[in-house]
């Protein structure tokens, strides 16, 4: 884990300038850094729990809370929006313990509507299936979404709670990258900064592949699982998560549903017959 040499006072103190909010090039330029944030997506752990049970389902809820008494501009709102249509959304994970697939019940950051996140066992690849015209697409899990150096930090309050039955401890920290330069626009952006709170629990083991899929600091590190946060937050059972680019918002994940599952159908973590393979750009591979 890489951490920063800055002061808490410059790890709180403004880290973003932008242009005023009637900028269509800001607009854009959050949008590209949000898309990146959070459309970014290991296996082999086991999970722990009951005799005979074949795996757990979680549904996570995410939602956009806005900020007691912040003035939010009308760009930011849109880019809500158009990322969390409606404020909320469900996510239903399944997991044997090695495959992973994640369900959303409406566009939500990192899904969107009608398309099912799979990834096998054995695989460190993430395969997005689009249930509406029977194709896929497969990005590697293990793909960095920046050149530049991510710096993050976290570490225990010592607080501790109860959740869904669970024992869970306070995990607080941040998170630093500095953007890259997008070509033919001028750069408003000078860092983006993630402020962490979650809740975490080790009584349950989760595959690495399905910690990516739910918890953001995975999904924006990026490269091969990282030791030290796997340890520290096995499985966030409720993630809050500021983030510079959306100021006067917060996204907050909550696990609402913990199921043990004695069986799953074998077909949970396989590509229906029929999909045809797409290139990330939505054309056939070849074209």
């Amino acid at each position: 884990m890489v951490t920063s040499a800055r002061s808490m006072i410059d790890m709180h103190g403004p880290a973003l300038s932008i242009s005023p909010p009637n900028s269509g090039k800001d607009d854009g330029m959050r949008m590209k850094w949000i898309v990146m944030l959070v459309g970014v997506f290991a296996s082999g752990a086991i999970l722990t729990g009951r005799a005979g049970e074949r795996g757990i389902q979680l549904v996570v809820t995410v939602e956009a809370r806005r900020l007691a008494g912040a003035d939010v501009s009308e760009q930011i709102a849109r880019i809500i929006q158009t990322l969390l249509p409606g404020g909320r959304a469900d996510v239903t994970y399944v997991t044997d313990g090695k495959a992973v697939r994640g369900t959303p019940s409406a566009s939500v950051f990192g899904f969107e509507a009608g398309v099912v996140k799979l990834v096998p066992a054995g695989s460190v690849d993430v395969y997005s299936l689009n249930t509406g015209n029977r194709t896929y697409k497969v990005v590697s899990g293990n793909a960095k979404p920046f050149n530049a150096p991510v710096k993050f930090h976290l570490q225990p309050t010592g607080r501790t709670k109860t959740m869904l039955g669970l024992n869970a401890r306070q995990v607080t920290g941040w998170l630093r990258v500095d953007p890259p330069s997008f070509p033919g626009e001028q750069q408003h952006i000078s860092e983006v900064r993630a402020d962490i709170d979650n809740w975490c629990t080790s009584t349950i083991t989760i595959p690495p592949a399905m910690s990516r899929m739910m918890d953001i600091v995975p999904r924006i590190v990026g490269g091969p699982p990282d030791v030290q946060y796997a340890v520290t937050c096995p499985l966030a059972l409720q993630s809050s998560v500021r983030v510079s680019v959306l100021p006067g918002y917060e996204i907050v994940s909550t696990v609402t549903s913990l199921r043990h599952l004695a069986q799953i159908p074998p077909d949970t973590f396989q590509i229906p017959a029929g999909y045809r393979r797409m290139s990330t750009d939505g054309t056939a591979p070849g074209k």
